[in-house]
């Protein structure tokens, strides 16, 4: 049966296993100033263990209640089991506006885990679609710390968060081929485009981690661009960045290898023109119409230079 009773501070007991790790200072500073001058409002709730009191909600306010020099809190003690305890935590902090989006998934899937739950059943108990536990679940297994980080320090917004943390978090190592200077995926041994027997690939870095820092303030689309620039740079795209036809010279005709080879020297450009975009996307984004116009010209530039490779090649197919 419940009850209410006044309860030392000293006596309640935080849950180690307490879903919700983080708690904004500022927030919780507010909230004290508010108890100092209204006095604690609404109580608590806790459950008997042990000679203790367990708490089961009201993280928060025990945090501001301290820092306001409250001794005591009001409380409604409930006699739960460990299962029915557990179950009330996850579900009363899943309800909570302030609630991180991984914190969140990591709730749905220990309730799906240790209670056999279905999504579904889950999204039912907490007012939720299917859709929306997995992508929380999809977080809370996916997102690193430092992407992490930026959406606590406001620098990314959830569409971002969600976006990003769909790129790897570790330490990746692609490769450029030789021969045509694809770059294959980690633990690709011959490149995909040529055939050629690769060399020991080097670790490059974090793909999650070089977006989300990337991403920082910036608007979704070019998130999305950031995204897909990193892939490209890991070799994790759908159309693989490639930087050559992926023939050999003797394989060609003389006039064919000068304009590959001149088309290879651009794409070259390009590729190290790109790395150099995604670094500096706020200089891009004050370029003139005029400058603009300019890099236009570059791309009409080097798709002459595209059809001129076509046709050479194409006169070589009909000589042979």
């Amino acid at each position: 049966m419940n009850s209410i009773a006044t309860i030392p501070i000293a006596q309640i007991r935080p849950r180690e296993d307490q879903p919700r790790q983080y708690f904004a200072e500022e927030g919780i500073e507010q909230l004290a100033d508010s108890i100092r001058a209204q006095g604690f409002i609404g109580q608590v709730t806790v459950r008997r263990v042990n000679g203790y009191y367990e708490l089961l909600a009201g993280h928060r306010r025990r945090q501001a209640a301290l820092k306001a020099g409250l001794h005591e809190l009001p409380a409604i003690v409930v006699d739960l089991d460990e299962q029915a305890a557990r179950e009330y935590v996850l579900l009363d902090n899943l309800n909570r506006e302030d609630i991180m989006p991984w914190e969140e998934g990591a709730g749905f899937a220990e309730l799906i885990e240790e209670y056999g739950l279905s999504a579904a059943a889950v999204g039912q108990k907490a007012g939720r679609s299917v859709a929306f536990v997995d992508g929380r679940i999809d977080l809370a297994e996916n997102a690193g710390d430092k992407l992490k980080q930026a959406y606590i320090d406001g620098q990314i917004g959830l569409v971002a968060l969600q976006e990003l943390s769909k790129l790897p978090c570790a330490n990746l190592s692609p490769v450029r081929c030789p021969q045509c200077h694809k770059i294959n995926a980690e633990g690709i041994v011959r490149c995909e485009a040529c055939q050629y027997d690769l060399p020991e690939a080097w670790v490059v870095g974090n793909p999650q981690e070089e977006a989300a820092s990337a991403a920082r303030n910036r608007p979704v689309a070019a998130v999305i661009t950031i995204i897909e620039k990193v892939k490209g740079g890991y070799g994790l795209s759908e159309t693989p960045v490639q930087t050559s036809l992926g023939f050999s010279d003797h394989q060609l005709s003389e006039e064919v290898v000068r304009a590959k080879s001149e088309f290879e020297r651009r794409l070259e450009a390009i590729g190290r023109l790109d790395t150099w975009a995604m670094e500096h996307v706020e200089q891009l984004c004050q370029l003139t119409g005029e400058q603009l116009r300019a890099v236009q010209s570059q791309a009409v530039v080097l798709e002459t230079v595209g059809r001129r490779i076509a046709a050479a090649v194409e006169q070589e197919v009909a000589r042979r």
